[in-house]
């Protein structure tokens, strides 16, 4: 599994954090060779959505194989979500920011806005006056006042996560690990769709669904694969697997695909991610790898 190590460290860990828009560019670039390499056609699409009244986001997905004639897509999200604080515990396919990580972020803004200001008008613009716009303190209240935008920037939507290995780096590297070792023979009739904004929407995946004309192409979405537990399938159709359960696909659900795919204990109404966002999601089971890898050639005819 040498191919599994070097993907570790570099989703895991180099490109593990794939929040910011250079962030989320840098492992586009990296995917889309990975996949030409093992020898996929790739292709990728950008939207830009207003998420709130005067903020835009540009949203990128990555493409690998020929959608249109495959029979089933493989895909997941790889963008990373901000921290939770322990505030709550993160559920697979769950597509929302938390009402309470909002608000103690705006927290974060405030306070990061009033103390700027504060040092401003108290320390800084005083300075000014005693010792004029052409002087050291002038530079130095330019080069603040530049870092704080840039913070606020950057941490409006959140304080990103560092590690995220379970939510969703062990999903990506299983795709990898997927279309690397599929047969030549099989390919022609297999896709590969890394979609943008899964951590907080499901627009990447209504990209996805606009992309390729084929109606009868299944979707089948794999969420947090590399959590500790039991495999858990969700769908109407009639699938063959030899591991895991298998429950209805909630018609919550049905937008995200024809068949979900996610790792843990399923308590009637979700599966939660218990080592997401914990000091536990630090590494990742390459046996479970394997083992989802192998569970999802099954679903191939």
């Amino acid at each position: 599994m040498v191919e599994t190590k070097d993907w570790l460290l570099r989703y895991g860990i180099i490109l593990g954090k794939r929040h910011s828009l250079k962030e989320r560019t840098k492992f586009l670039q990296s995917a889309q060779r990975e996949f030409a390499a093992m020898g996929y056609s790739v292709d990728t699409t950008a939207s830009e959505v207003h998420l709130f009244k005067n903020e835009k986001r540009k949203f990128y997905n990555l493409y690998a194989g020929d959608l249109n004639d495959a029979d089933i897509v493989y895909t997941t999200y790889y963008d990373t979500p901000v921290k939770s604080y322990g505030l709550y515990q993160p559920s697979a396919f769950q597509m929302k920011n938390n009402s309470s990580v909002l608000r103690l972020n705006l927290l974060f803004l405030l306070i990061a806005t009033i103390s700027f200001g504060s040092i401003s008008y108290f320390l800084l613009f005083p300075q000014i006056q005693v010792n004029g716009w052409f002087s050291f303190w002038t530079l130095l209240t330019a080069l603040l006042m530049f870092l704080f935008y840039y913070l606020i920037s950057y941490l409006r939507s959140g304080i990103p996560n560092r590690v995220n290995m379970i939510r969703n780096t062990s999903s990506i590297l299983t795709l990898f690990n997927l279309a690397n070792t599929l047969p030549k023979q099989k390919r022609k009739k297999v896709a590969f769709a890394f979609v943008d904004g899964g951590t907080y929407s499901d627009y990447g995946v209504q990209m996805l669904k606009a992309y390729f004309k084929n109606p009868k192409t299944k979707i089948v979405f794999l969420d947090g694969v590399g959590n500790r537990g039991t495999l858990q399938w969700f769908t109407d159709k009639k699938i063959a697997v030899n591991s895991g359960e298998i429950h209805a696909l909630p018609s919550s659900l049905q937008r995200l695909g024809d068949i979900l795919l996610t790792s843990g204990e399923y308590d009637g109404v979700s599966v939660n991610l218990n080592q997401a966002d914990t000091k536990k999601d630090i590494e990742l089971d390459e046996q479970q790898i394997a083992l989802v890898t192998k569970e999802l050639k099954q679903l191939i005819i």
